[in-house]
């Protein structure tokens, strides 16, 4: 019994030495080359084993690891990878090198492909998280102003939370959009907005791309010309601006960063208003009648008549007294003298617009996977009175390196915008600005205003055209949106140089606007009281698969190969009313109001799309590049659903070519291209239609038929 015992122990001790001796640890230290610091976040892994971890803050890493185990391999983003022997080894320090590749600038072009940009064959610039952060913007679109070659930004006139028009290399069309294509994380998104107005106002609601929240963007590229964009099609055609958000770190544990940022608008350009002449026109009586004042003493003064703007009337030199229309109505007529008012009275009356924007970003990971959320808001008033907006931003961000065969990548994004008293624009009575342009210079501003506070009405004088107390106050409008931006994507890696990437994005979003007139506003159609809603539904879909081959072909020659099919659907909803004839006054719902004009609109397009594109590379100096693409719209006519359209370029960087070496001359290329540039309409151009009215002509509803030619052999614009 004692000596099965004792030999059953010296097996269990002979096991457990065997299974120790199986593995062990091996711990060292991972710095750079370079500067001799260490590097945090570095992945270690045994080669062809499921086993690794990687580097802390201070550069060590401690890995238990098989006894067969032969190798190390260390990777960190912008070095070389080494692979390290194991051998008898216990601990091992290694010293990382910057890459080579990594010293040529690595861009992201079309369908978020990364390229060097040495070898591309068309222009594109690119700015990084630094030079976004340098000067904080809550646009990103502003963000561009001075910043790359080419590019014009110009914004509306409704100040905050309004749109900005970007162009590059000028506008190519005379009536329709030259906004370029925005495309965030690889996903084109809506970018309405852009609007001044028109000729008779209405309000600027602000822009796609300014909900994007800038402290969320890690690079910007900026893709121009036709060559650039080719791949994108129609939507392409005014160049596109490729936006890549943040997406965490891998490495161990948990980042914080708070970003709060406080600026201020004041008016810097003021229009120089003229203080000679009155409104009306010099002559004698021409104003209105005469009156004495006071009354009985045959003292006679001249009264100015109606709301004329012109200013062709007597000299505000103090040499006229006339009748002092600025009163209230049960007050007695009194004189006043014909001078200017202060020269900063308008001034005085913009305030002192404050941003406040605050964004808290929560980031981690480990050597496969990262994640990071984000929670931005801010709060803007503006430099018109009562003007305010506020924004809501959530952002979810996560990739994953399942195996060595799988990638996912997903992101949902959400947005809330809340406005109110955005300033009208154009010509019409609600924008303050025009009604500045036409105020007389003697009129008081001080009695415009207490009488406004005093009243609630808009009142009528000589030298004004509007209140502008009451515009900014009475002339109530408000508007909300919600959107949702999303994508997920998985890419398979049959090889290290052949893989397959499928991708589905969707941007919805819904809007609101209410606009209200009160009792005895100004004009025909708002003197009863008015209420208008809006409505609007919009939505984009897309979805892309992508085959991609990046193979060095032979010792001078390298290839790339992408092709690729997506699938585009669009939809366009709204839903308006415009209501009038208040019942009770102060009221505004649709119930209230006698006369109800619904109005509603629905449009649908659908683009389905092949394309390919290859590049062809001789001893990484010499370059071509061929794109092609085919789309199929429902918009074009019958038979002529389908348009091809092609680029070629031809790229030399002679700096490599011939060896030089210089400090004058760093780098140089010279390139040239070709491209077309396919676009097809807006839908059912095709068709003919009907609107239909809530009107009715005996008893039966009343529709007009559409004063168009149906075209119904619309080609595409090639």
């Amino acid at each position: 019994m004692k000596r099965n015992l004792l030999v059953t122990v010296i097996l269990l001790l002979t096991l457990l030495g065997s299974v120790m001796a199986q593995t062990r640890t091996i711990t060292g230290t991972v710095t750079s080359a370079e500067d001799g610091e260490p590097l945090p976040g570095v992945n270690v892994v045994v080669v062809d084993r499921s086993i690794g971890t990687i580097t802390g803050a201070d550069g060590t890493y401690s890995l238990q690891v098989p006894g067969d185990a032969q190798y190390l391999e260390f990777r960190f983003i912008g070095m070389e990878d080494q692979t390290i022997t194991i051998g008898n080894q216990t601990i091992i320090n290694v010293e990382m090198v910057i890459s080579a590749v990594g010293l040529e600038e690595v861009v992201v072009t079309a369908l978020g492909i990364e390229r060097k940009e040495k070898a591309l064959g068309f222009s594109v610039q690119d700015l990084d998280s630094e030079a976004l952060t340098a000067a904080r913007e809550l646009s990103v679109a502003r963000y561009l102003t001075g910043k790359v070659a080419g590019v014009q930004v110009t914004n509306t006139a409704a100040g905050t939370g309004g749109s900005s028009n970007v162009t590059i290399r000028g506008n190519s069309s005379i009536t329709g959009s030259n906004q370029p294509l925005y495309v965030v994380d690889g996903v084109p998104i809506i970018n309405q907005g852009q609007t001044s107005g028109g000729m008779w106002g209405d309000n600027d609601y602000g822009d796609g791309i300014g909900d994007i929240n800038p402290e969320d963007i890690e690079s910007v590229n900026v893709l121009k010309g036709p060559n650039a964009s080719a791949l994108y099609g129609s939507r392409g055609a005014n160049g596109v601006i490729i936006i890549t958000t943040k997406s965490g770190q891998k490495r161990k544990g948990v980042s914080v960063e708070l970003n709060t940022n406080f600026s201020i608008e004041k008016i810097n350009l003021f229009p120089s208003y003229q203080n000679k002449y009155a409104k009306g026109y010099e002559g004698t009586n021409i104003y209105g009648t005469w009156i004495d004042i006071p009354e009985g003493s045959g003292d006679f003064y001249e009264l100015m008549r109606g709301q004329g703007t012109d200013g062709w009337g007597p000299p505000m030199d103090g040499r006229r007294t006339i009748v002092n229309p600025f009163k209230y109505e049960d007050e007695e007529y009194s004189t006043m003298v014909l001078l200017p008012e202060p020269k900063d009275n308008v001034r005085d009356f913009y305030e002192t617009g404050f941003v406040n924007s605050n964004t808290l970003a929560i980031s981690g990971g480990d050597d496969k996977s990262s994640l990071r959320l984000s929670l931005g808001n801010v709060y803007q008033t503006g430099i018109v009175p009562n003007h305010k907006v506020t924004k809501y931003n959530v952002s979810l961000r996560g990739i994953s390196q399942v195996n060595k065969w799988l990638s996912v990548d997903g992101k949902f994004n959400y947005i809330r915008t809340d406005g109110s008293q955005r300033p009208n624009l154009g010509s019409n009575y609600g924008n303050v600005n025009r009604t500045f342009t036409s105020l007389g210079r003697f009129v008081p501003m001080d009695f415009l205003k207490e009488y406004y506070e005093t009243t609630g009405e808009r009142g009528a004088w000589p030298g004004v055209m509007q209140n502008p107390y009451y515009v900014v106050d009475a002339l109530r409008n408000n508007d909300y949106r919600d959107r949702m931006i999303g994508y997920t994507s998985a890419t398979i890696k049959f090889t290290d140089w052949l893989n397959l990437m499928g991708r589905v994005g969707a941007d919805l979003h819904t809007e609101y606007h209410k606009k209200t007139w009160p009792v005895g506003s100004r004009s025909s159609s708002n003197r009863r009281g008015r209420l208008t809603t809006d409505m609007l539904h919009y939505r984009d879909i897309n979805a892309d698969l992508l085959l991609t081959a990046n193979k060095q072909l032979s010792e001078n020659f390298s290839g790339v190969l992408t092709v690729g099919t997506s699938l585009l659907t669009q939809r366009r909803d709204r839903e308006s009313m415009d209501a009038r004839d208040l019942k009770a006054e102060g009221v505004y719902t649709v119930s209230n109001c006698q006369d109800l004009r619904p109005e509603s609109s629905l449009w649908e397009k659908e683009m389905q799309s092949v394309y390919f594109m290859g590049q062809l590379g001789y001893k990484n100096y010499l370059f071509l590049d061929v794109t092609g693409r085919n789309d199929w719209s429902s918009a074009l006519g019958e038979g002529e659903y389908s348009f091809f359209y092609p680029s070629v370029g031809l790229s030399f960087v002679f700096s490599d070519a011939l060896s030089i070496n210089s400090n004058i001359l760093s780098f140089g290329k010279v390139r040239a291209s070709w491209a077309q540039v396919g676009n097809d309409s807006d839908p059912y151009l095709t068709k003919q239609g009907y609107s239909s009215y809530t009107t009715s002509f005996a008893g039966q509803g009343f529709a007009s038929k559409s004063g168009r030619i149906p075209l119904y052999n619309l080609k595409n614009e090639l």
